[in-house]
């Protein structure tokens, strides 16, 4: 497996077709970074994981709820507040 050249810009002193470092031998940020990378490959092939039916009927759901009401949000921030504040 080679590491793939978009981590140059992160401050890998890695190049294209070189080994891969195990993730023990990374730091945190590092295996973050890695982390992230990973959920973002994953996320753009969206289409490819599979949907339960009882996940579908729980999107179709939460859908048609927000468009029978909008409006009725609460913004990030209030929400963050609130779970700090609750929690």
């Amino acid at each position: 497996m080679s590491f793939p050249v978009e981590h140059a810009g992160r401050g890998f002193a890695i190049l294209d077709g070189m080994s891969k470092p195990r993730s023990h031998e990374l730091s945190v940020p590092e295996r973050i970074l890695e982390l992230q990378d990973e959920w973002d490959a994953i996320a753009s092939r969206a289409d490819d994981i599979p949907v339960t039916r009882a996940q579908a009927a729980e999107l179709d759901r939460r859908l048609e709820a927000h468009q029978a009401a909008p409006d009725d949000v609460l913004p990030w921030s209030e929400v963050k507040r609130s779970l700090r504040r609750d929690g």
